[in-house]
């Protein structure tokens, strides 16, 4: 449920809203990556792309084996 309402946030530009959800779902660690995906995600969105870029890294830095760390490292460079 609160994945839906952050992809609604997301979707509406309603930063602060998605902001709230990303830290409710990253203490639940919903991702499996401690909320970094929820952060990458919302970061991409608002065109924060340096952000974005710092998050991915950190995500394969200490997740390399989770492919999702790859993804989001490729998707910040395009």
């Amino acid at each position: 449920m609160l994945t839906a309402q952050f992809n609604e946030a997301l979707a509406a530009a309603k930063w602060d809203e998605a902001s709230k959800y990303a830290d409710k779902l990253a203490a639940m660690n919903q991702d499996q990556a401690g909320g970094r995906l929820f952060r990458f995600r919302l970061a991409m969105a608002q065109k924060d792309y340096k952000n974005a870029n710092r998050i991915a890294g950190e995500l394969t830095d200490q997740m390399p084996e989770f492919s999702q760390s790859w993804v989001a490292l490729a998707q910040s460079l395009q």
